[in-house]
């Protein structure tokens, strides 16, 4: 039998660990990017899927299930995003005040 195992102490990780080594969404959209481009058209997940996981796979397709609208839009972020529609106070001050405190560097 195969498994993963942890690569410090060699214990099997399957059924209490496995958690531990999911897949972010990035990487299944990398998965399922390789997969189209190479012309695989049906594509599934097993153990440790979630919904937001076949929703990603699915966008990659062209598709757009219902549930892409909770998928993250970083234009509606209050430091990241479009600052045109936010309040002055969430944009502009807060950054202002977070780089006075030294918190925004790896954000500039």
């Amino acid at each position: 039998m195969q498994s993963i195992n942890d690569p410090v102490t060699g214990v099997m990780a399957f059924p209490v660990d496995l958690p531990a080594y999911a897949c972010s969404r990035t990487q299944i959209r990398e998965f399922a990017e390789e997969a189209k481009s190479i012309g695989i058209q049906y594509v599934g997940l097993c153990c440790g899927n979630a919904s937001h996981y076949l929703r990603v796979i699915a966008e990659v397709y062209g598709h757009k299930p219902p549930a892409s609208r909770y998928a993250p839009d970083m234009s509606q972020h209050y430091i990241y995003g479009t600052p045109s529609g936010h309040s002055k106070y969430y944009t502009q001050e807060l950054k202002k005040n977070l780089n006075c405190n030294g918190l925004t560097k790896e954000m500039n």
